[in-house]
């Protein structure tokens, strides 16, 4: 049955191309993220890579909301296609003046900009799968092939880093992915002909000034999340999984260059090792198929993504560094199937893209703040103390939210049969499954009597608005 929903999954046209621009993102992400961190370390150490990640996401915390909007309010193709074209230009633009060895400001400058783009990507991507899915199952399915992607691409991407920085400047990476973005730019043109739905028109009251109406769009996300305890909690508990992700930028350059002597270029290979755990991990994601509560291996990936961490500042040689952060890798790859397709499937189609726009700037956040309580962790209980301290967060939070995340994840699950009564009537057929899935969880049920023409009682499903 898994594989059946995969293969169905792996037929439809506008999955495989979105499929394999995610795949360019996300290699484009990690290794250009690699090079800056590189380039930086070799100026001024584990401190000045430190502010620099800082000064790359701070940015990206702000505009991530923001910019999630678009793809609420516009064909969500469209804001995908227009994230890859300015990605491309802003990513290739950074790679001619590190090229060009320009002032480090600039060069500085430059990276901002491009590190801003890349929190595009996601908000519009994550709206566009509940509506090329058919079926609950096959949204999770997708949710699966999307974390196999981006782990492959956590494999690829960095490895590719490790060698261009082995043999050339920082910039030949940016410059190299700028090309492939832009190829991925020309994959999601025409991807609305090949299937993909798109949301009704947001209303909005015409009397409302414009600047009201935009600052009303633009708080959704954040309003959702105030007054629904459920997506709160679930966009709380995957953004602090990249508190760890920040933090292993840094600790990946540390442990490469100062602990395991393997030189800049290993610093892309420890992240190239997540990647292909990751990809691991997302073959045991199709367990995730057809399970309906998604809890259990949302915070099992949490605890034991931190864990291996952990062991690594315990015991910190090469062999056993790889293998354990490989073993990180695979649980997170999990942990992100299982928490985004549980996002998708409790939060409403409307503010979706916005909700993950609060995801992807508070990930951004994260991200930053790993990013400066690594060189902090490593001045205070040195590079092994640091290492166990930071792998025990995510442990702590995973038993923090075990109660109140099991509550939300049971209130979802529907019977399958009630979810096919639904999905059998003309008028919620062009519905989402998420959305389908939800209606199923609220509706009643009630026998009636036989008409005149019915040979026996029949059971109604009727949702509750």
């Amino acid at each position: 049955m898994r594989l059946g929903i995969l293969s169905a999954v792996l037929r439809s046209p506008g999955l495989r191309r979105i499929a394999i621009g995610f795949g360019v993102f996300s290699m484009a992400e990690h290794a250009t993220w690699i090079a800056m961190l590189v380039y930086a370390y070799g100026r001024g150490g584990a401190t000045e890579a430190g502010l620099i990640a800082l000064a790359m996401l701070i940015p990206a915390v702000a505009v991530a909301p923001i910019a999630s909007t678009a793809a609420d309010r516009y064909p969500r193709h469209r804001v995908l296609l227009a994230a890859y074209v300015i990605q491309a230009v802003t990513i290739g633009a950074t790679g001619i003046v590190l090229v060009a060895s320009a002032p480090a400001l600039v060069t500085y400058a430059a990276a901002v900009l491009a590190g801003t783009s890349i929190v595009l990507t996601r908000p519009a991507q994550g709206a566009m799968l509940p509506h090329l899915a058919r079926t609950p199952d096959e949204l999770t399915a997708a949710n699966v092939v999307i974390g196999t992607v981006e782990a492959l691409a956590i494999l690829v991407g960095p490895a590719i880093a490790g060698v261009l920085l082995a043999v050339a400047d920082p910039g030949v990476v940016f410059l190299a992915f700028g090309v492939l973005l832009a190829a991925s730019a020309v994959l999601i043109v025409g991807l609305r002909e090949l299937g993909a739905t798109e949301p009704q028109a947001e209303l909005e009251p015409e009397a409302a000034p414009a600047g009201e109406r935009a600052s009303s769009s633009v708080l959704a996300g954040f309003r959702t999340l105030r007054e629904q305890p459920g997506p709160r909690l679930v966009v709380a508990v995957v953004a602090s999984a990249w508190v760890l992700w920040g933090a292993i930028d840094i600790f990946a350059v540390m442990l490469a260059v100062d602990l395991l002597g393997l030189g800049e270029g290993g610093a892309g290979f420890l992240v190239a090792a997540i990647g292909a755990g990751g990809l691991l991990g997302s073959f045991g994601g199709l367990a995730l198929v057809g399970r309906r509560r998604l809890t259990v291996p949302l915070l099992m990936g949490l605890a034991l993504w931190g864990l291996p961490l952990a062991a690594v500042g315990l015991l910190p040689t090469v062999g056993l560094a790889f293998l354990l952060v490989a073993i990180g890798g695979a649980q997170r790859s999990i942990l992100d199937a299982a928490g985004r397709t549980l996002l998708q499937r409790v939060s409403t189609d409307d503010v979706l893209a916005r909700i993950l726009g609060v995801l992807e700037g508070l990930q951004m956040a994260a991200l930053a703040l790993g990013s400066v309580a690594a060189p902090l962790l490593v001045g205070a209980f040195g590079p092994r103390g640091a290492l166990i301290a930071a792998g025990l967060f995510l442990p702590a939070v995973a038993l923090l939210a075990w109660r109140r995340l099991r509550a939300i994840d049971t209130g979802i699950v529907a019977p399958d049969e009630w979810i096919a009564a639904l999905r059998s009537l003309p008028m919620f057929r062009a519905l989402a499954p998420a959305v389908i899935e939800q209606l199923a969880a609220g509706a009643a049920a009630s026998t009636v009597p036989p008409g005149p023409r019915s040979s026996g009682r029949a059971t109604r499903v009727t949702p509750t608005m």
